[in-house]
């Protein structure tokens, strides 16, 4: 019995850690930026440009985070141009995005 009870104990233990470490897990992905009073500075020019012909709105190089930002999923960046995409987790809502004919390395981190 005591063997039983001693078993138990250290299942518990057991489990318990499991569980604390799954509470604390972090994300392998990045926390996009939190806009700070609803805008998000970009410093890539050829993306500014790009985003404006879009008919999105800027405050200089400052996108401001308006429902067209949040509710956006697709954007065409094709031909403008860019060498990197940062900027674009502005957009929560985005999932389909054309870079293609564009001025990337031959290797690009998608992160």
């Amino acid at each position: 019995m005591r063997n039983y009870i001693q078993h138990s104990v250290k299942v518990m233990i057991a489990l318990a850690f499991i569980a604390l470490g799954s509470a604390c897990k972090k994300s392998d992905s990045p926390e996009p930026p939190k806009p700070e009073n609803g805008k998000v500075a970009i410093e890539n020019p050829a993306l500014v440009t790009a985003l404006k012909e879009q008919g999105f709105t800027f405050e200089g190089n400052t996108l401001v985070v308006n429902d067209k930002v949040r509710t956006t999923t697709s954007l065409n960046l094709s031909g403008k141009q860019l060498t990197d995409v940062k900027g674009l987790e502005a957009f929560p809502a985005l999932s389909e995005v054309n870079l293609s004919n564009n001025k990337f390395a031959e290797e690009f981190d998608f992160a």
